[in-house]
This record gives structure tokens, C-alpha cells and sequence, in this order.
């Protein structure tokens, strides 16, 4: 018979993986193995079993061509339906007494998190013990996460730039330059609840003291001029004030772990046209995720003096500054992780069989024989220790606190 037209062609069926080191499950597995998929026309339903924070805001990238056939939504009521495959459940809200009363073998737990583990573990407390053996997947913005959930890929960025733009880009990006009149913009509204929110909030004083002409926001700032509220900041007129700004202060409120980048550097900061000044994750995070001589990191210099004669160089010369701004006359094909699926698209592809995504990490061959690569896995993927792996593997100075 004749392949149809509508098959998704990704990768061999029968790549050879080979099998894991980790240690076997000892309790029952909790997915059976599912039918082969040969169409992207057979649709799998994917939930939320709740709205994270009470809100409707996971991003929902799924497109058939590319993902295959997924119907998102968070409507608890469809748990009992044959399709729904995988239930998302998001840490603020995830407690085993109100989880499905009865649990179907056929369907994935997805614990999913776009908060650091000084957001769970210092300021909420989260130990998740509670949780040994309940999920078969982890969902966040950690690269080594079973379904890689970023903030933002700077391939989709760039993709949305150049749709916006004229056919001249160099034209585009100088009149980008241009436009900027100011220097340096911060918007904060966290003082203090963390170590690293409290550090950023003094090296900021420092950079003022220092002679930076950096404009302070939000509500850490309570007698500077407001700023438009995050659900109308994506219109226009919110682009039309972060554009004239040279430098964006992209500061964490966490130091050191693992790829916490958030929307300050890859919103606030590359989509709109501004150099991200960045503190936070290691710089080798931030470089595998950013496109080439994007950003600027704070940790480079000897102290914020240092960091401040520098943007005042960049400021007075056009050509430097530049530079950091050139990545955005690239194609996309040249930014990091072109083509990887992420989030919601990539859960779409674990439940097809057509995830290849996960081949993007170095220890692929390692940790992956368990969840569905080409095809099926060999047994049911199941986290034995959520905490182990969302607090273990974070550096001390990520977690002092905790």
C-alpha cells in the first residue's frame, strides 16, 4: 500500500537506540505500550488538569504538520476519553488527593514547571517527595527535561522578526539603531523574596551609582512612571516603548541553575530589538540557547563599574553596538536548536512516536531508551524522584537556601 499524503515523516521507526543504565522500575508500569502510529490524522487529547495560578496561559504550539495530530485543552471532563493520552499537572497546583481518583495505564503525568527551584523549594516549600514514581514525564525550561519547555526559542523569535520586516533587512536593523535614544531599561517587580532577587537589586544600585542612565520600573519602583501590565504588553504601543532602549537588564531572581532564562531576556529583551544585559543562569546556558554575540553578561567584568564603562562604550559607537543586533539579519536555520520541537508540540510528538527532539541532548543514548523516541520505548518512562532530579542536579549556589 502506498504511503498517504498526510503521514509526518520523522526520523526511522526502528532507529537503534541503545537500552539504559537507570535502574528498573520496581513498581507496576503506569503506560502500557501504545499502538503504532502511522497518521497524524489519529488525534490524542492532551489537558491541563489545572489552569496554572488559576490562569489559562500554556502556550499551545501545536501544529499538525509538524507536531502531529493533538487537541489541547483544560477540560477535566475529557480524563475518560480514549484519546486524551497525557494530563499536564502544574507544580503550584499538583497534589496527589486531587489527582483522577482512578489512573489509566494508557495516559502520561506531565509535572510541569516554568519556575526555579528557589520559587519551589525556598519560597513555597515544595520538597516533592510526595511524588517518588507518580509522573512518567518532566516538562520545563530545563534542556535535560523529557519535554524541553523554554520561555522562548530564539528561532521562532528570529521567524517572527523577519515576517514583520521589509526584504532589506541590514535597512531594518539600521533603522532599528536609529531609533534608540535611551540607554538602559530595568522593569522589576520582585525585591526581595529570593537571595538572587535581593543581589540583583543591589548590583542595580551599584550600576546608578556608577553613572549608568538606567531607567528603573515597575513595582520595586512604585515612584517612576508605570509601565503597561504583562497581559497588555503584547501590542504596539508595548514595542513602541521598549524599542528606543539600548541595553535591557535582564537579572534573574535566581543565580546559578540550570537554564533558568525567562521571558526578560528572550521577550523584554531580543524580541524587541534590545541588548540583554544578563545575570542569572551560567553563561554557558545562555550560549547554548542564544543566538551568536547576543548578549552581554554581567559576570564578565570585574564589578559594575566595569560593566558600566562598557555600555557607555557601546553606547557611543554604533558600530560595537551593532554588532550585538546583527544576529537578527540572520536566517533561522542558523539559530540554536533549529528545528527541535518544544513544549506542547514535543509532548505531541512523545505520544505519536515521532519524537526526535530529544536526540538534541548530549546524553541522549543515556537517558532516553525509556520514553518514546522512534517508535516506542522499550518500558514505561517513570520519574523514581522528582526531587532528586529538580533539586539534585541544580549547582549549591542555586539552592543554598534550601
Amino acid at each position: 500500500m502506498s504511503t498517504p499524503s498526510h503521514v509526518l515523516h520523522i526520523g526511522g521507526e526502528h532507529e537503534d537506540i541503545k537500552p539504559s543504565n537507570r535502574t528498573k522500575a520496581t513498581k507496576t508500569p503506569l503506560v502500557k505500550k501504545p499502538a503504532k502510529v502511522t497518521s497524524t490524522f489519529q488525534m490524542y487529547g492532551i489537558i491541563a488538569w489545572d489552569a496554572p495560578f488559576g490562569s489559562k496561559w500554556i502556550p499551545n504550539n501545536i501544529i499538525t504538520s509538524k507536531c502531529g495530530n493533538c487537541q489541547f485543552s483544560y477540560d477535566r471532563s475529557k480524563i475518560n476519553d480514549p484519546s486524551t493520552k497525557a494530563v499536564i499537572f502544574h507544580f503550584n497546583e499538583a497534589r496527589i488527593s486531587t489527582m483522577p481518583k482512578q489512573r489509566r495505564t494508557d495516559q502520561y503525568y506531565i509535572w510541569f514547571s516554568w519556575e526555579s527551584p528557589v520559587a519551589l523549594g525556598t519560597l513555597r516549600g515544595f520538597t516533592l517527595k510526595e511524588f517518588d514514581d507518580v509522573f512518567n514525564l518532566t516538562m520545563t525550561y530545563r534542556r535535560d527535561s523529557d519535554v524541553y519547555f523554554p520561555y522562548q526559542t530564539t528561532e521562532n523569535i528570529l521567524q517572527r522578526i523577519h515576517s514583520q520586516s521589509s526584504e532589506n533587512l541590514q535597512h531594518d536593523l539600521d533603522e532599528l539603531i536609529k531609533s534608540k535614544r535611551k540607554v538602559a531599561l530595568w522593569i522589576v517587580g520582585n525585591c526581595g523574596s529570593t537571595p538572587g532577587a535581593r543581589a540583583r537589586m543591589k548590583y542595580s544600585e551599584q550600576l546608578d551609582k556608577a553613572g549608568l542612565d538606567l531607567d528603573r520600573r515597575g513595582g520595586c519602583f512604585p515612584n517612576a512612571p508605570k509601565v503597561l501590565p504583562k497581559n497588555k504588553r503584547a501590542t504596539p504601543s508595548w514595542d513602541n516603548f521598549l524599542r528606543p532602549y539600548k541595553f535591557y537588564m535582564a537579572f534573574e531572581n535566581a543565580f546559578s541553575c540550570n537554564d533558568y532564562i525567562t521571558e526578560k531576556f528572550f521577550r523584554n529583551s531580543l524580541t524587541h530589538g534590545l541588548v540583554p544585559v544578563v545575570l542569572g543562569a551560567k553563561k554557558s546556558d545562555y550560549e547554548a540557547v542564544s543566538p551568536n554575540h547576543s548578549f552581554i553578561y554581567a559576570d564578565d567584568f570585574e564589578n559594575a563599574e566595569k560593566l558600566v564603562e562598557y555600555l557607555r562604550y557601546l553606547d557611543g559607537n554604533d558600530t560595537a553596538y551593532r554588532e550585538y543586533l546583527a544576529w537578527r539579519t540572520h536566517d533561522p536555520e542558523e539559530m540554536p536548536y533549529h528545528g527541535r520541537a518544544v513544549g506542547l508540540c514535543q509532548l505531541c510528538r512523545i505520544l505519536h512516536g515521532i519524537n526526535v527532539d530529544n536526540k538534541y541532548d548530549e546524553n541522549f543514548e543515556e537517558k532516553y531508551s525509556y520514553i518514546p523516541l522512534y517508535g516506542h520505548p522499550k518500558k514505561p518512562r517513570i520519574v523514581h524522584s522528582l526531587r532528586n532530579w529538580f533539586y539534585g542536579n541544580e549547582d549549591k549556589k542555586c539552592i543554598s537556601n534550601y
